[in-house]
């Protein structure tokens, strides 16, 4: 597949669970992220070009070193939308690409930030 992308992608080191607002549960773990999108990995297969409400827990950024545990600044879950837009089957596991939508001037430099930290974590 050609590579559409023209923002690097980086992969975190430790996946970090990414929450659909509207039921609480886990929709997958980020596996890599850029400043326009993500990709989940997940044991469901996710709906193509579908809209979903998406959380991403303060607490869980900490404890993924993505967010400093005593920064203050960063009390919130980060909450915003997301669109699926293509998705790969392996066995047992499913990969599905999302792209940032309608995100807040907040929502939108707290990610930019979290780029920049794993960006940073891995050079």
């Amino acid at each position: 597949m050609r590579e559409r992308r023209n923002i690097k992608r980086w992969s975190l080191l430790l996946f970090l669970p990414v929450y659909n607002q509207d039921t609480g549960e886990v929709l997958g773990h980020i596996a890599d992220i850029t400043a326009d999108g993500f990709m989940v990995f997940s044991k469901k297969s996710i709906m193509l070009n579908s809209l979903f409400s998406l959380k991403i827990q303060a607490d869980d950024l900490r404890e993924s070193l993505l967010l400093s545990p005593n920064d203050e600044d960063e009390e919130a879950d980060i909450y915003f939308t997301a669109e699926s837009r293509w998705t790969d089957v392996n066995p047992g596991l499913y990969r599905t690409g999302l792209m940032f939508k309608d995100l807040t001037e907040e929502n939108n430099s707290t990610l930019r930030r979290i780029v920049r930290k794993v960006a940073q974590n891995l050079y």
